[in-house]
Parts: C-alpha cells; sequence; structure tokens
C-alpha cells in the first residue's frame, strides 16, 4: 500500500477542520492511553512537514513518533506523503484514520 496520500476538493476552511479534528483525535488517543503529546508540529502553512510525538508514561509502552510531508495547492489537492512512523502501526491503518478525518471534515 503506497505512503502517498491524495485527497481532492480540501479547500482552506476543510483543511483546516482536518487539522484540529485530528488534534482532537490524538488527543483522546493519548489521553486514554497514558500518553502525552510531546511535540505537535504542524504548521499553519499550507505546505511543510507535520512531526508529532507521543511519549509514554509507562516504561514499557514505546514512543510513537510520525513525520509526514503535507501539501495543499491552490487547486484544494491536498497530498500526504508518510515519512516516518512506528513500525506496527499498519500503512492501512495510517491510511484509515486520515480517511476517517477527510471524511469528518465535509463542506
Amino acid at each position: 500500500m503506497s505512503r502517498s496520500l491524495s485527497y481532492k476538493n480540501v479547500s482552506k476552511k476543510r483543511f483546516n477542520c482536518m487539522k484540529s479534528s485530528m488534534r482532537s483525535r490524538v488527543s483522546e488517543f493519548a489521553q486514554s492511553n497514558n500518553y502525552s503529546i510531546t511535540v505537535w508540529q504542524v504548521p499553519d502553512k499550507d505546505i511543510g512537514r507535520w512531526h508529532i510525538r507521543l511519549e509514554s508514561a509507562k516504561l514499557n509502552k514505546p514512543n510513537l513518533d510520525f513525520i509526514a510531508n503535507v501539501k495543499r495547492t491552490s487547486n484544494n489537492l491536498l497530498t500526504i506523503d508518510l515519512v516516518h512512523m512506528p513500525a506496527f502501526i499498519s500503512t492501512a491503518s495510517a491510511v484509515r484514520e486520515v480517511n476517517t478525518v477527510y471524511n469528518h471534515c465535509r463542506e
């Protein structure tokens, strides 16, 4: 499965909704699984590198580190290239999560 995702019809409003929804979902996951968000680098710009890191308070749980290159073009095309994520998380699972956020933020 490709680690590059493309989404059509992503206006600035929808893009902001996706970022907000993603932050909410990650915060909820972190809180319910004893993680803290130690890095949240999601630029306000339409293009950039996103870096999100969750660290566990428990020693036996791995840290979760996600890096993606993100680009939203003027014709409302959003491209997400997954650069790095934990090895035990499948690409299919990551794609499913992004698709959920994309569909949640319909205009």
